[in-house]
């Protein structure tokens, strides 16, 4: 990632987020919370790229994420229905 894109990311992973999705989830395991904190993570991260990368460009981080993770596209937009970032 970019040093702007860092920037971005990081404004998505703050504390209170993290601390909110810990929240959402104290009746789970410790290790569903920790999936569920690296799912926000890594979906913020991919907002993030997926926002500030020209289209073209882009298509070679979406074919990456669809070839590591099983249905990632198809993920990545249900989470974006329930959790879709305010970049206002």
């Amino acid at each position: 990632m970019r040093e702007f894109e860092l920037v971005m990311w990081s404004c998505f992973s703050k504390d209170d987020r993290i601390q909110e999705i810990i929240n959402e989830n104290r009746d789970s395991t410790p290790e569903l919370i920790s999936k569920q904190i690296i799912n926000h993570l890594v979906n913020t991260a991919y907002y993030c790229k997926q926002q500030v990368t020209p289209e073209r460009e882009f298509e070679a981080y979406k074919a990456f994420f669809n070839s590591h993770f099983k249905i990632f596209e198809g993920r990545h937009t249900e989470w974006l229905l329930l959790n879709e970032p305010d970049i206002t």
